[in-house]
C-alpha cells in the first residue's frame, strides 16, 4: 500500500505540550526527573531562530560580495495558563519536596467579627454513655481548715456560708458555679477563699467529689485517659483531700489591676478512676464543672494556631490586640486568649461586633515546598515539543515533534501574578544552546497520522457529531 503524501500546507490548531528532560551526570538525559506539561494548561509555544550575519564588502558594488553567518541563536517561548511548583523548581535549579517533614509551618490570614458564643460544655450524660463512665456526685466542700491571705490558719471555716455571703452558688443539677449575684466587693473580706497562683490572685470555690465506698485512692485527669493521671491518696489529708473525699478548687473571680472581676465562662471536665486498697478499679466517673462567669465571645480558628507569639490580631484601625497567658485570666477590651490545643480564641464583651484581622502560623501535614539555593546552578534540558497539525483543508492530520537538543532558561522566571484575574498566566523563555556532538540543535519530525487515532481527528469527529445532533 502506497504511503500518503505529506501535505505541505500545514496549520497548528492547538498549542501542544512539551517535555523537559534535564541533563544529569555525564551529560546524560535523566528521564526520571522529566517534566510533562500535560498536567497543566499550555496557552502557546513559540519557537524563534535568528541568524547574526556579517557582510564581505565589495568596493565595486553597492551590494556585499558575500554574507556570512557569524552566529545563530534561537529561543522557545512557552506561555502557560496554570502554575506548577515542580516546573518552577526544575527550571530555576531549586529543590522540590513533598511531605518530607511530618509538620511544616505555614501562615494563614483570616477575618472574623467578635460575637457571642454558646457554652460549649458537653453533656455529662452523653459523655458518660459514650465512654462507659458513671456520673460523679459533687457538693460544696464541707467546713474544715482554711488559710487566710495573710497566712493565718482557720480551723473550721464554713465554706458554704462564705460562698453564700459572696453571692456565688453551686447548681448541683447543672454542675454550674453561678456568679450572677456575685458581690465582688466582699471578696477582700473573705480571704480564706483567695489564693495567689502564678502571680494572679483569684477567688476559688472548693468542690467535693464524693468517693465511693472502699475507695482509698483516686486517679484524676482532665482527659478521658488515665495513663498519665495523678494518683491521690484519700487516706491522707491534704489540700486536695478532707475526710476521705477528693476536693478541687475552681476559680470564679480574679483581681486585675487592683480590681476584682468575674472570670470567663468556661467548662472543666474531671475524669476519676476510683481504686480500692488492692489497686483494683471500683469504677470510673466523670463530671464537667461549668463556670457561668462573664459571657464568652469566642470563635474556633481552623487551622489551629501553633504559636501564641506568632498570632497577630488587629482591628480595622490597625490597633494591636494583646494575648493573656491563662484561660483563668479575665479577657479585657483589646485582649484575647487562644487555646492552641482546640483553636478557640476568646475576646472581651467590650469588643463585641468588632471586625478583626488575624495572621498566624500553623502546622500543615500535607505540603509541597520549593527551596531556592544561595548558589544556583544553571539547569540544561532537552525540550521535546509534542503537537499535531492539520493541512489547510482539514483533510489530513500530522503528528509533529520539535526536539531542542539543549536549552536553558533565558531571562527572568516570573510565576503568575497573584491578582483577582486568574487568566494572567506566566511565560518561560528558553535559549537554544550548542548541541551535543553529532546532534542537531533543532530537529523537526512530522508523521502522517492515522486519522482514527489522531487527537485532532477525534475532536473533529465529536464536533461534527454534536453539530449533526443540533441540526437534526
Amino acid at each position: 500500500m502506497a504511503q500518503k503524501t505529506l501535505s505541505k500546507t500545514l496549520v497548528f490548531p492547538q498549542a501542544g505540550h512539551f517535555l523537559l528532560v534535564p541533563y544529569g551526570a555525564g551529560n546524560k538525559l535523566d528521564y526520571s526527573k522529566a517534566y510533562n506539561s500535560r498536567s497543566g494548561i499550555v496557552n502557546s509555544i513559540t519557537r524563534e531562530t535568528s541568524l547574526n550575519t556579517v557582510d564581505l564588502p565589495d568596493g565595486n558594488s553597492t551590494y556585499p560580495a558575500k554574507t556570512y553567518v557569524q552566529t545563530q541563536a534561537g529561543t522557545v517561548t512557552i506561555a502557560l495558563s496554570t502554575y506548577d511548583p515542580r516546573l518552577e523548581a526544575l527550571i530555576s535549579g531549586a529543590t522540590y519536596k513533598e511531605n518530607e517533614q511530618a509538620q511544616e509551618e505555614l501562615w494563614y490570614n483570616t477575618t472574623l467579627t467578635v460575637s457571642k458564643s454558646e457554652n460549649t460544655a458537653k453533656n455529662n450524660t452523653l459523655i458518660a454513655n459514650r465512654a462507659s463512665l458513671s456520673s460523679q456526685t459533687i457538693a460544696i466542700r464541707e467546713a474544715g481548715p482554711a488559710i487566710k491571705e495573710d497566712g493565718t490558719q482557720v480551723e473550721n471555716f464554713d465554706y458554704a456560708a462564705a460562698y453564700g455571703q459572696l453571692g456565688v452558688k453551686l447548681n448541683l443539677k447543672t454542675a454550674t458555679i453561678d456568679t450572677e449575684y456575685l458581690d465582688l466587693t466582699k471578696i477582700p473580706t473573705l480571704t480564706e477563699v483567695v489564693h495567689t497562683i502564678d502571680g494572679v490572685k483569684r477567688a476559688y470555690m472548693g468542690i467535693q467529689f464524693t468517693a465511693p465506698d472502699s475507695a482509698v485512692k483516686v486517679k484524676v485527669s482532665h482527659i478521658p485517659n488515665f495513663d498519665n493521671a495523678e494518683t491521690v491518696d484519700l487516706t491522707k489529708e491534704s489540700q486536695d483531700v478532707y475526710k476521705g473525699q477528693y476536693i478541687d478548687y475552681i476559680g470564679f473571680a480574679a483581681e486585675v489591676n487592683g480590681e476584682w472581676e468575674k472570670m470567663p465562662q468556661r467548662s472543666i471536665a474531671f475524669y476519676f478512676q476510683w481504686l480500692d486498697a488492692g489497686n483494683n478499679v471500683i469504677k470510673n466517673t466523670i463530671k464537667t464543672i461549668n463556670v457561668q462567669g462573664t459571657v464568652s465571645y469566642s470563635a474556633i480558628l481552623n487551622p489551629v494556631p501553633n504559636n501564641v507569639e506568632q498570632l497577630q490580631v488587629i482591628d480595622q484601625y490597625g490597633n494591636l490586640f494583646e494575648a493573656v497567658d491563662s484561660v483563668a485570666t479575665p479577657v479585657t477590651k483589646g485582649h484575647f486568649f487562644i487555646d492552641t490545643d482546640t483553636g478557640e480564641i476568646k475576646f472581651s464583651a467590650d469588643d463585641k461586633d468588632e471586625t478583626l484581622y488575624l495572621a498566624y502560623s500553623y502546622y500543615a501535614t500535607n505540603t509541597a515546598t520549593v527551596e531556592y539555593s544561595e548558589s544556583p546552578k544553571m539547569s540544561t534540558f532537552q525540550a521535546i515539543i509534542i503537537n499535531e497539525t492539520k493541512d489547510m483543508n482539514e483533510t489530513s492530520y500530522q503528528r509533529v515533534n520539535t526536539i531542542i537538543d539543549k536549552c536553558s532558561v533565558s531571562g527572568s522566571i516570573t510565576p503568575p501574578a497573584q491578582t483577582n484575574d486568574p487568566t494572567g498566566g506566566w511565560t518561560i523563555t528558553f535559549s537554544i544552546a550548542k548541541s551535543r556532538s553529532g546532534k542537531s540543535p533543532i530537529t523537526i519530525k512530522i508523521e502522517q497520522s492515522n486519522e482514527e487515532t489522531s487527537e485532532l481527528a477525534v475532536l473533529d469527529t465529536k464536533t461534527k457529531n454534536q453539530s449533526k445532533v443540533l441540526t437534526e
